[in-house]
């Protein structure tokens, strides 16, 4: 615009022009078999192309603000992957038609890094604040890699790289000196230790790595600051360093030709190791010697800053920043495939959730070995174990499913669990492992229960819940955190089985307010954060959803969220009540869980539950004349019989009332209780409505309300 007034009537509107060849790329990825490409580019995202594109061919925009790295799935030829800045990756399966957002751990660089294998083309890495984060299954779920002390992620640009010639190789740094180090894995990203120092010059930050075509061991890595070395080599897994460009201390000039430019990418040649190709910020250099020299390469590429290069069968493609994709095949490169693997790391996928202590997920044995073994190991109470499933020696592609049940836990803390896989070759061992949460439970079934949380009943699993009196509100709670985090997923768990009977109620009072939807349809994407309730009958296998739902279930809920997202008050309780007889059948035995789910945007105060009782109330223990009394209600609300289940320590004297709504007396009796006892009345005529349960020792009185229908 030529003025910044918003009144201005001289205003200029820019559109994309076709023709011009100035596209900025950062990363680029080529489909195997076919000329299309996905690439991302400063300020103007990614974008997609049609089959054999020309200079003036339209590319399909894909979602994302800056656009960096991208991969195409060497195999699965439909699916690819894009990335934006701080770790937003969306993929699509069907060639860039449609697209959805991952979900990863943690805040990434600004400049994200995608780093993909041809040979093991599902496994994909990235790096967050957190650490090295690693999949299995092409960006649908992650884990995150502890990384040694001494690497450290750099905001800006943190490289990783899978080694080419084997994917069990993995590379990773911001830097070669002290407290900004390099790590490699050489067990498929499992775990990463620490290579040498490069002591010749002072160094900045690296730009990029890369690898050798074939030879496993040797890693290339990139820097852009003045006066020192441009690409440092190891050819032995990181034990010594080589600079090849000319500088080796912090020199002004090189001695072989390379220039005192930022270095990008990197590229040796498979069909001859001597000819590397330098990707700068002037355009491209070239070694036919192997590093020994560099000249310019006046092979018809603009001299334009080059941040990626690839190889995809008989084809180089190249990112420039800002002379757009260019493309050469070479004859040289003319059935050109990937070094084959005969050792691959095997897999490990877990189902979704654990329940109590079951862990259950299937093993994918992807090559050939002598034998496997899954471990469990865990730490309870402060003891470490350890669980062990040996496995006899497979052919290649084989999967074992597993089912195992940890019953050595205890508390209401969930703990987690590594879940390894090894795989035994000769003397080659590659593992693989991933993590879940379990949490201890009851084996004794209830029919019924009541807490307040103030009673010192703490009968629920909690993983970041807590039971506790939230701030701004006066007695104790289930509460979710407050406020909650974004992308998360919270849950407490009832841990008493439940036996389902004709008429299993659950009640309690709830205050909820969390991120409110734009869908009705329950679970969506358009719900965004959400409250669930589920119920389980087969130990965990399958849930059943009871309700699900965020502030927009109650007006005064809403009204608050809109008011003060973060400011809960007593008066917002209110009152939930459903009958999972309606869910499960009669004599089912269930457990029941509440989960808090939230999303990647905006967030609230969140969820607290208080006075969850479940087939009718129950007074928490009253001391009658010293005497411990509990007793409680059976199948509240009452149908045709109202049933009491008193518990005394001791012999004690009751004089029971039954009071209607409106005060009028309605039953009155004297008992003796002494230990367990059980009583019923017939109420199948009595009028529908509230009662009231009085019990008189004489010296102390207490009450509790029930239904009668």
């Amino acid at each position: 615009t030529e003025c910044l007034d918003f009144n201005c009537n001289r205003r200029i509107t820019y559109e994309t022009a076709q023709g011009y060849n100035t596209a900025q790329f950062y990363g680029v990825d080529k489909k195997n078999g076919q000329d299309r490409y996905v690439a991302g580019t400063q300020d103007n995202g990614s974008w997609v192309s049609p089959a054999n594109p020309s200079q003036t061919t339209s590319w399909n925009k894909a979602p994302s603000g800056d656009g960096f790295e991208a991969v195409w799935h060497y195999t699965k030829t439909n699916q690819l992957i894009e990335s934006s800045q701080f770790n937003n990756l969306f993929r699509s399966d069907d060639n860039g038609a449609s697209w959805r957002a991952l979900d990863l751990p943690g805040d990434g660089p600004f400049l994200s890094r995608v780093a993909g294998s041809q040979q093991d083309p599902d496994l994909i890495f990235g790096v967050t604040e957190q650490g090295v984060i690693k999949s299995q299954d092409f960006g649908d779920s992650w884990q995150t890699i502890s990384m040694p002390v001494g690497w450290r992620f750099e905001g800006l640009a943190t490289p990783i790289r899978i080694a080419l010639a084997n994917p069990n190789i993995v590379w990773t740094g911001a830097g070669l000196r002290e407290n900004s180090e390099v790590a490699i894995s050489t067990d498929g990203g499992t775990t990463f230790n620490l290579i040498s120092r490069y002591s010749g010059a002072t160094l900045g930050l690296i730009t990029n790595i890369a690898t050798h075509p074939f030879k496993d061991s040797t890693a290339y890595f990139l820097f852009s600051q003045a006066n020192g070395p441009k690409i440092i080599r190891t050819d032995d897994l990181g034990e010594t360093l080589e600079d090849i460009t000319g500088f080796v201390t912090n020199q002004e000039e090189s001695t072989n030709g390379f220039p005192d430019v930022a270095t990008y990418s990197f590229l040796v040649m498979p069909y001859d190791e001597e000819i590397m190709w330098a990707g700068t910020e002037i355009g491209l250099f070239e070694s036919t010697d192997g590093g020994q020299s560099w000249a310019i390469a006046d092979n018809g590429l603009p001299n334009a800053a080059i941040w990626d290069m690839k190889i995809v069968n008989d084809q180089i493609v190249v990112a420039t920043h800002g002379r757009g994709i260019w493309t050469v095949n070479l004859p040289e490169l003319k059935d050109y495939q990937p070094l084959s693997v005969d050792f691959l790391a095997p897999q490990i996928l877990l189902d979704d959730a654990a329940f109590a202590g079951r862990i259950s997920g299937e093993v994918s044995l992807r090559s050939a070995a002598d034998s496997s073994q899954i471990t469990f190991d865990f730490v309870n109470e402060g003891e470490k174990k350890r669980i062990e499933i040996e496995l006899p020696a497979n052919e290649a592609d084989t999967r074992v499913r597993f089912d195992e049940i940890i019953t050595e836990i205890t508390g209401e803390d969930f703990l987690e669990v590594t879940v390894t896989i090894s795989s035994f070759s000769g003397s080659s061992t590659l593992r693989s492992l991933n993590t879940q949460v379990i949490h201890a439970v009851s084996y004794d079934p209830i029919t019924s229960y009541w807490t307040n949380f103030d009673d010192g009943l703490r009968d629920f699993a909690l993983l970041d819940w807590s039971i506790n009196t939230p701030l701004d509100l006066e007695s104790g709670a289930l509460s979710s955190p407050h406020p909650y985090p974004n992308l998360d997923l919270s849950m407490a768990v009832f841990q008493k089985p439940v036996v389902v009977t004709a008429n299993s109620q659950v009640d309690f009072d709830e205050i909820v307010l969390v991120e409110p939807g734009d869908s009705e349809d329950f679970p969506s994407d358009d719900f965004f954060d959400y409250c669930q309730i589920e119920a389980t009958a087969d130990f965990g296998k399958t849930w059943v959803t009871i309700a699900g739902y965020d502030s927009r279930d109650n007006p005064g809920w809403l009204q608050a969220y809109n008011r003060d997202e973060n400011k809960a008050s007593v008066d917002l309780y209110v009152h939930r009540s459903f009958n999972v007889s309606d869910f499960f059948n009669e004599g089912d035995t269930i457990y029941l869980r509440f989960n808090l789910f939230s999303d990647p945007r905006l967030e609230g105060w969140g969820w607290s539950i208080d006075n969850f009782e479940i087939n009718g109330e129950v007074t928490p223990v009253v001391e009658f004349e010293g005497n411990p009394l509990e007793y409680h209600v059976l199948g509240n609300p009452v149908s045709d019989q109202l049933v009491i289940d008193w518990q005394s320590a001791k012999t004690i004297n009751l004089n029971v009332t039954i009071v209607s709504s409106t005060g009028q007396i309605v039953l009155a009796e004297k008992l003796l209780i002494n230990g367990a006892h059980i009583s019923a009345w017939n109420v199948s005529e009595w009028s529908s409505g509230a009662y009231f349960l009085i019990v008189n020792s004489g010296s102390e009185l207490s009450s509790v309300k029930w239904i009668k229908l």
